[in-house]
């Protein structure tokens, strides 16, 4: 059965519990590792400690097989720029691509090859055990 990478941006902290308990269901990720760095910043942003001290942006690598994967819908609601950028140019006109189809959109949940070839988003469905992820 075949696998994709995929990384998933996180803080310092967050991973030691993941690279300890694993993921939970319906955790997202990408194939785009620029893009999990971003992500890993957004993490920190929230989660700085009472002195607004930042922690350190960290990767995690695992690879799942499609199978265990889902589209992620606030993916395509929101699109982020990084991905958005590579189709047009603001979110008036994504929001109108997806409406007359010349933005590919997921037929359902399970048509994970669309949300990875147009936002490179997708998220598990189940755990994903610890023993099956690495740290970038």
């Amino acid at each position: 059965m075949a696998t994709i990478s995929l990384f998933h941006g996180t803080t310092q902290t967050h991973a030691e519990k993941i690279l300890k308990e694993g993921f939970r269901p319906n955790t997202c990720f990408t194939t785009d590792e620029s893009l999990a760095e971003y992500f890993a910043e957004c993490a920190n942003d929230v989660h700085q400690d009472e002195h607004g001290e930042r922690d350190n942006d960290v990767i995690l690598v695992v690879s799942l097989p499609q199978e265990q994967l889902k589209v992620d819908w606030p993916a395509f609601e929101e699109p982020i720029s990084i991905f958005r950028n590579e189709w047009v140019d603001s979110d008036e006109e994504w929001s109108e691509g997806m409406e007359d189809g010349s933005i590919p959109t997921p037929a359902n949940d399970d048509d994970v090859s669309v949300a990875l070839e147009v936002t490179t988003c997708v998220r598990c469905k189940d755990i994903v055990p610890a023993e099956n992820i690495s740290e970038q």
